[in-house]
């Protein structure tokens, strides 16, 4: 009797410590804390900015007979990296080709859209035909220069400048993450969403939108 007393005993307290052994290695592979150091890449879209800018452009300085910039259907948009270290620090940085890409983007759409409202004054002026040479002629008398050229003297400014979208949002410091929250130093507190590939974070207050980033493998 007693040896079999003993036997349960020690059966049971296996027991326990395999369970024991599973509550913690389920709490260590679903801890945030340990799923979440890596690099994450979101891409922000400054279409409808880009759009506002430009549309008002061309309404004040060249009556843009309803020429928009939405019909050039450019998508324009800005990566930044947000990497989590294991001690506890974060660091954003704004991707500076895609920047760049961005910038080219929205100055390329604006320069198709002043085309258009160059060949609608032609027309307007009862000039039948008005190939791509005719608007490039017309242009250079107009305004002495390129169309590309004279969106770079004195263009509006359609994106952030660089030093100021670097100012806004290349940060770093530090953060705790528990459960679905991250506490940010320099950002504050985030909701969280976390799975292999994707990493969704949301401001509780909702002054902000959510931002979803794709975890860099």
């Amino acid at each position: 009797m007693k040896k079999f007393i003993l036997s349960l005993f020690l059966i049971l307290t296996l027991l326990s410590l395999f369970a024991a052994g599973a509550l913690v290695y389920i709490h260590h592979a679903t801890d945030l804390a340990v799923k979440l150091p890596g690099k994450y890449q979101a891409s922000v879209s400054y279409t409808d900015s880009v759009i506002t800018a430009g549309d008002a452009y061309l309404a004040e300085a060249f009556m843009g007979d309803n020429v928009s910039l939405a019909d050039e259907e450019a998508n324009i948009s800005i990566q930044y990296t947000l990497t989590f270290a294991e001690d506890g620090t974060y660091d954003q940085q704004v991707d500076e080709a895609s920047y760049e890409e961005a910038k080219k983007k929205a100055y390329s759409a604006l320069e198709q859209a002043l085309t258009k409202v160059i060949q609608l004054r032609l027309s307007a002026a009862g000039k039948m035909t008005h190939t791509d040479e005719d608007v490039k002629e017309t242009t250079e008398t107009l305004l002495g220069m390129t169309l590309p050229e004279y969106l770079e003297k004195c263009g509006p400014q359609l994106l952030p400048s660089w030093e100021d979208i670097c100012a806004a949002y290349n940060i770093s410091g530090t953060y705790t993450a528990e459960r679905n929250s991250l506490q940010l130093s320099e950002q504050g507190l985030r909701q969280i969403l976390l799975d292999e590939d994707t990493l969704v974070l949301t401001d509780p207050s909702g002054a902000e939108p959510a931002q979803v980033y794709t975890r860099l493998h």
